[in-house]
């Protein structure tokens, strides 16, 4: 330890800061988790995209105002999100998954991307990070999260919270106090201006590695930087414990991945480009969302495909993640056929007709009947062919599958259909067990 301070001592002012940074974040800084545990290498991973084909429709929905477009770049793989130079004119990505949060356990989300291409637009406003949007959902609360935003050329830090019945963003501005909103904080930490223990100076227009950890429990810190040269670099800290009054500082941490850019009040266009996202538990992972069962039935199957069953979210609460864990069908006629099940997205066009809630608790509805319009399209994600005898468990999901909604609260469907062979009018019974998430 001592080399290392002896070393610094004997370089530049520059090199010294950035030894003795590394010191500090040795003993007590990002080597640790938002507990303070040590961190380790063999991180539970919730949540990972990279976008190497397409814009990946499966985990992310897209919404386009004012003629934004957005482009798949496959040689970089990246997304191209444009703004016109039109007022209104913006871009919205953000996972169709709300990604859980287990109490007790730092979570570490980590975000790549630029966030505008020429380092800032006077009237544009580029936002990345681990937050949602009020104006989002049709239905739910309202947005909470933590990102960072670049308005024009002035760089923030921002929480964002619902706890008072509206949203409400804090923003802390990179250097300059008087352009945040309480009036006097900047960031925290590394204020990555080149004047800092990194050294480094933020470039926007370059792509960057965003981080933010939570030890949320409604109360803990949060924690927020960049990752430049394999160091972690902390620019910022929300300090809740034993500072705010009574309650949680934002409404919840089982957030989504977000990317947006807007033409607030601009005349030029401008991007920004997403790259790759991880949502990972250190500490462990557990989840132990409530478990539900939903038994459906239809007495006169044929030869045409049928709709057994169908679950959703609750359109009123578009925010909870139905997380199913198996399917089991049975028929006391012994017939021959198939099982299938499909996730449809809806876009607000439902397969089930008639939809009912599951049960007192419960944040989900199903339906036993419906057209599948929707799904002609689609292939199942699971499939099982049976003969005469049918009583059995057939598709376990085991975390891989989740039914979800998009940005504007469209929820999906888990769809179980079936189809006989050679026979008419035959009974069949599924019941599908799920966890909710939220």
């Amino acid at each position: 330890m001592s080399s290392l301070i002896t070393a610094g001592l004997s370089s530049s002012t520059a090199e010294t800061n950035r030894h003795l940074h590394n010191l500090t974040e040795l003993l007590s800084g990002t080597t640790r988790d938002a507990f303070g545990r040590l961190r380790v290498s063999q991180p539970n991973t919730l949540f990972e995209s990279t976008l190497l084909h397409d814009e990946d429709e499966v985990l992310w929905d897209t919404v386009n105002d004012g003629l934004a477009t957005i482009t798949h770049n496959p040689d970089r793989a990246a997304l191209e999100m444009d703004t016109t130079a039109t007022i209104g004119s913006r871009s919205v990505r953000q996972t169709r998954r709300y990604i859980v949060y287990q109490p007790g356990k730092s979570r570490l989300d980590l975000l790549t991307g630029v966030l505008e291409s020429s380092g800032g637009v006077a009237g544009i406003r580029s936002r990345i990070g681990v937050f949602d949007d009020e104006t989002g959902k049709v239905n739910g609360s309202g947005g909470n999260g933590i990102f960072f935003e670049l308005d024009g050329t002035d760089l923030y830090i921002a929480k964002r919270s619902f706890v008072t019945g509206a949203q409400v963003d804090t923003r802390i501005h990179q250097t300059d106090p008087t352009k945040s909103t309480d009036g006097v904080s900047v960031w925290s930490a590394d204020k990555m201006d080149g004047n800092g223990n990194s050294g480094v100076n933020f470039d926007p227009s370059k792509s960057q590695i965003f981080w933010f950890d939570f030890e949320w429990l409604g109360v803990g810190t949060v924690r927020v930087g960049t990752i430049v040269d394999s160091e972690m670099i902390t620019c910022h800290e929300f300090m809740h414990a034993n500072v705010i009054d009574g309650g949680a500082y934002m409404s919840r941490a089982t957030l989504p991945h977000r990317y947006e850019i807007e033409n607030v009040s601009g005349s030029a266009v401008a991007q920004m480009i997403q790259i790759c996202s991880t949502s990972i538990a250190e500490g462990g992972f557990n989840p132990r969302g409530k478990t539900w069962v939903q038994e459906g039935f239809n007495t006169d199957v044929d030869a045409a495909e049928e709709v057994i069953m169908c679950i959703r979210p609750d359109r009123n609460n578009p925010r909870v993640t139905i997380n199913p864990v198996s399917v089991g069908i049975m028929s006391p006629t012994n017939p021959h056929g198939i099982i299938r099940v499909y996730i449809s997205r809806s876009n607000g066009i439902y397969v089930g007709d008639s939809y009912s809630n599951v049960g007192d608790g419960s944040l989900a509805e199903f339906s036993e009947t419906g057209g599948l319009g929707n799904l002609d399209s689609l292939p199942p994600i699971a499939v099982k062919m049976f003969s005469r005898e049918l009583d059995q468990t057939f598709a376990e999901f085991q975390n891989e599958v989740l039914v979800t909604a998009d940005i504007k609260g469209h929820v999906d469907e888990l769809v179980v259909t079936c189809e006989i062979v050679g026979s008419a009018n035959e009974d069949i019974y599924s019941a599908v067990q799920w966890q909710e998430w939220e």
